[in-house]
Order: C-alpha cells, then sequence, then structure tokens
C-alpha cells in the first residue's frame, strides 16, 4: 500500500457512484432533518450582518446545495471547487436549475491555481476523507484560503459510537473511506488551538439520525422501512435539539480566522 492510498481514503469511482442517478435541483431541504440542522446552523452563525458583499468558497462543492443556500439566503458570492469533472458539471447543473450564478472550477485542492482569499469557507463532509499528513495538508489549505476575520466551517459524519455499530451491519462498505478519528470534538479544539483560530461553535448536530439506516430505495425492503420509518421520523423536528456524540448525525464547527 502506498503512501498516498494510506492519507486519501476515496477516489473517482467513489464520489461518481455517491451521486449518480440523482434528480435536480438539490437543495437543502426543511423537511429532512440534517438539513434543517444545518439551515439553522448557517443562519445563526453564516448571516451576513454588515451588509457588506462576501464571497463564499466550498471545497467539494458537489453537488451545490450548501452553496446554493449561501447565495440564495444569505446573499454570499459563491465559489467552488472539486476534483472531480462529473462532480463540477453536477454543481453548475444544480446552480442552473435554481437560477443562481457562481464560479465551479474542477481543481484538485492540492495543486489550486488561486490567489484569491474569501470571507467564508465551507467544508461539509470532505476532510474525514483524508489521514495522515494529507489530512494536516488539506487543514492547512483551508486556512490559507480565509480572509483575516474569515470564517471557516467544518463538518464531518459522526460514524462512532451508536453510529458506527450501525453502519458496520448496514453500510460497511462506508467506514474504509471516513477517518473516524476526526470525529470528536478534541481533534477540532486541537485544530483551532495550532492555527489560531478562534471557535465561535463547537457540537454535534443532526438530533438521532443513526448513520448506518440511510438505507435508500433500491429494493422492496429498504424502500418500505426508508419511507415508513426514517422519513417519518425525520419530521418530528423536537427530535432535532437531541443531540449527542453516541448518535447525533453530524459534528461541526464554526471557525474565526484572527
Amino acid at each position: 500500500m502506498n503512501e498516498r492510498s494510506k492519507t486519501i481514503l476515496t477516489n473517482k469511482e467513489f464520489w461518481e457512484d455517491e451521486w449518480k442517478n440523482l434528480d435536480l435541483p438539490i437543495i437543502l431541504e426543511p423537511s429532512i432533518r440534517a438539513d434543517r440542522s444545518f439551515i439553522n446552523l448557517f443562519n445563526k452563525h453564516l448571516s451576513i450582518v454588515d451588509g457588506k458583499n462576501k464571497t463564499c468558497l466550498e471545497i467539494g462543492c458537489n453537488p451545490g446545495k450548501f452553496l446554493i443556500y449561501c447565495a440564495k439566503f444569505l446573499n454570499y458570492d459563491i465559489y467552488g471547487i472539486d476534483f472531480e469533472e462529473k462532480g463540477c458539471l453536477l454543481t453548475e447543473k444544480n446552480l442552473k436549475a435554481v437560477g443562481i450564478n457562481g464560479s465551479i472550477s474542477q481543481q484538485d485542492i492540492f495543486n489550486l491555481d488561486t490567489n484569491q482569499k474569501f470571507d467564508l469557507i465551507l467544508s461539509c463532509g470532505f476532510i474525514e476523507h483524508f489521514a495522515g499528513v494529507k489530512l494536516d495538508e488539506v487543514l492547512k489549505i483551508h486556512v490559507d484560503l480565509l480572509k483575516e476575520n474569515g470564517k471557516l466551517f467544518l463538518s464531518v459524519p459522526n460514524f462512532r459510537y451508536l453510529n458506527y455499530v450501525f453502519s458496520y451491519f448496514f453500510r460497511k462498505n462506508m467506514l474504509d473511506h471516513h477517518n473516524l478519528k476526526i470525529m470528536q470534538k478534541s481533534f477540532f479544539i486541537d485544530f483551532a488551538e495550532k492555527n489560531n483560530l478562534t471557535i465561535e461553535y463547537l457540537g454535534y448536530f443532526g438530533g438521532i439520525h443513526p448513520g448506518g439506516l440511510k438505507l435508500g430505495t433500491k429494493n422492496i425492503f429498504k424502500k418500505f422501512i426508508t419511507k415508513n420509518l426514517i422519513n417519518r421520523i425525520e419530521k418530528y423536528q423536537i427530535l432535532d435539539r437531541i443531540n449527542s456524540k453516541y448518535f447525533s448525525h453530524h459534528i461541526g464547527v464554526v471557525l474565526v480566522k484572527n
């Protein structure tokens, strides 16, 4: 096993399979608990309060639903980068489907061609696909792209504790593609201290949502469970407020560059 395969946990085929056969538009849906949780965090921590034009870059932007929200509801000028060509095309089509203008660029995060700095960096479900020296490198790139006083929003899925058990039995193939060691508060606290970043928010969010039960609708059994159990539970908003490292869908942090 070479060094790259030890530290980069996904490949082109993984992402092509993850995003195939999707219907546009793909947006943050208030009826979905995880999406509601992102919406609430974005509104509270990423809203523009001074009325100035501000820029947002999403790293690993496919399919663009976070960019769409930041442009449509938070008034950011949006940019996105993704290393996979089909992912960039999907993101561009998604923006077009909702009438949002944005700049999408196919680039390798480790060979970026830009000198621009941004007011907001979004990175949702990206950094957990790296480990070792490549994780350190990709995190430094995130910080370097930020303006002074800019904000960095990082989130990763939570595949630890109860979610690990469900994932092991229902989605075991996903675990090898994720760095579970970073899915804890101590990782983000350490990252903030090393990079002179102020923590504005750090917590688990997404409510009760065992990650392993993302079954989809590929067969009758999975379709029945998804429709009659998972989708119904998603609608109970009172469960959004119940969060813990043992079962919440995500862990996220909002950091300010000093």
